[in-house]
């Protein structure tokens, strides 16, 4: 018998899409980046990563991903 092992992430509610788009609108304007770029997609992508895996709130969302910039920039 073959077993699913895919990971079950926890449902976005729709204050939770309202905090995610702060998020990502600040990250694209700090960057100075269109929120249609590849670069913006990227980071779309890793602020509901960080979310469904743990990351709630606004300022450490923002946090880690600024930091992450610094840290690819250094």
């Amino acid at each position: 018998m073959q077993t699913d092992d895919r990971k079950v992430l926890p449902d976005i509610s729709p204050e939770d899409l309202s905090m995610l788009q702060r998020v990502f609108n600040d990250i694209c304007a700090r960057k100075g980046w269109t929120i249609d770029s590849p670069a913006a997609a990227e980071d779309a992508a890793r602020v509901i990563h960080l979310f469904q895996h743990g990351i709630r709130t606004e300022i450490k969302l923002t946090h880690m991903l600024m930091s992450d910039t610094d840290a690819i920039a250094s």
